[in-house]
């Protein structure tokens, strides 16, 4: 054979996949994604009419201040 030969062959290949349950299982992850986009714009529209203080609730800065008034439980060094 020469070059000229190799270059004209064609390869056809015929591949038959089942691809029923991974569509099936793509659907319910579809529907599953639905159901929570829709909760939270659910909670989103609820939330619109809450003051941010109460969205913050429970939340801070965690910023501590160190005053002279918080000492040790110990004196002059004593550890007991």
């Amino acid at each position: 054979m020469n070059m000229a030969d190799n270059q004209s062959r064609e390869l056809s290949i015929k591949v038959n996949v089942d691809i029923s349950e991974a569509l099936t299982g793509l659907k319910a992850l579809q529907r599953e994604a639905k159901k929570a986009t829709q909760a939270l714009r659910e909670l989103e529209e609820a939330q619109n009419g809450v003051p941010e203080h109460v969205k913050n609730y429970g939340k801070h800065d965690r910023t501590y201040s160190t005053n002279s008034t918080a000492q040790a439980w110990f004196k002059d060094g004593d550890s007991e």
